[in-house]
């Protein structure tokens, strides 16, 4: 049985709707079904012969976590039929409510790559103090003029 090969991940929630996003083996429609009677179902779209779902979940509860599973052509594929561990609590979608706190974290369940001799090892330099920027200050009229004093 072709699956999932990567996610589900929740890509985006706010009060009352959420993204799910996930890879399968094959092209078909994802459904998400949430334990309050919500959900949402998508079809694949292909990029570069993989197979990607975007469900986007709504009617949702704000300030809830609510338990999900993720169903390919109607057949259960997360959490996994034969979960060997089921000890581990159900995936939720965590809406948040009226004037909460939203945090953000973020993992990756890609394999660490090595990186060719000589690539550099960020993109950008981050300025100190300027928190996610990642861009250099290009010379302008002001750095030109002090060079020229």
């Amino acid at each position: 049985m072709a699956g999932l090969r990567l996610g589900p991940l929740l890509r985006y929630v706010d009060g009352s709707s959420a993204t799910v996003w996930a890879e399968t083996g094959r092209p078909g429609a994802v459904e998400v079904r949430c334990a309050d009677g919500t959900g949402g179902r998508a079809e694949t779209f292909q990029i570069a012969g993989h197979h990607y779902a975007l469900v986007r979940v709504t009617g949702l509860t704000p300030g809830t976590a609510t338990p999900y599973e993720v169903f390919l052509d109607d057949s259960r594929v997360w959490p996994l039929p034969d979960d060997p561990s089921p000890a581990f609590p159900p995936s939720v979608i965590a809406t948040p409510g009226p004037g909460d706190r939203v945090r953000v974290a973020f993992g990756s369940c890609r394999k660490k790559q090595t990186r060719p001799p000589g690539s550099p090892k960020t993109v950008g330099k981050k300025r100190p103090g300027r928190a996610g920027q990642t861009h250099r200050r290009r010379p302008g009229r002001r750095t030109a003029r002090r060079a020229e004093k």
